[in-house]
């Protein structure tokens, strides 16, 4: 299976057309259209490494899979432990996984520094 047909499974599976999963991590829409273009002419797609770590981030699954190192499972990346149960474990993944590289990092400290600030609180 190439990429683009990985891309519209794991859209499938989310229940999410391949242009709303694109939108939700910040991909360009016409990065897609050229995707299925490629596709349809038979030509696989390898996609640039900030598209394939939103990918990973949003689907759950690895960069091994995407990209075609591993064809058996995608589903060997296990799915962080729950945060809550609530649903915001996924909503915080999802929304991290859609920011630009120097806006996830800055989240990520952001949430590293709430966590310090808890820890020095005693709860």
């Amino acid at each position: 299976m190439n990429f683009y047909d990985k891309y519209l499974l794991l859209c499938k599976e989310r229940k999410i057309t391949p242009s709303r999963a694109a939108i939700e991590m910040n991909i360009n829409k016409g990065t897609i259209s050229v995707w299925k273009a490629k596709n349809n002419k038979g030509e696989d797609v390898k996609p640039s490494t900030p598209v394939v770590d939103k990918m990973v981030a949003y689907f759950g699954v690895t960069a091994d899979y995407l990209l075609g190192n591993i064809e058996d499972s995608h589903k060997t990346k296990e799915k962080p432990a729950t945060i809550s149960d609530d649903g915001l474990d996924d909503e915080i993944i999802r929304l991290i996984g859609v920011l630009r590289g120097d806006r996830q990092k800055a989240a990520v400290d952001y949430l590293r520094f709430l966590v310090r600030e808890q820890e020095a609180e005693g709860k």
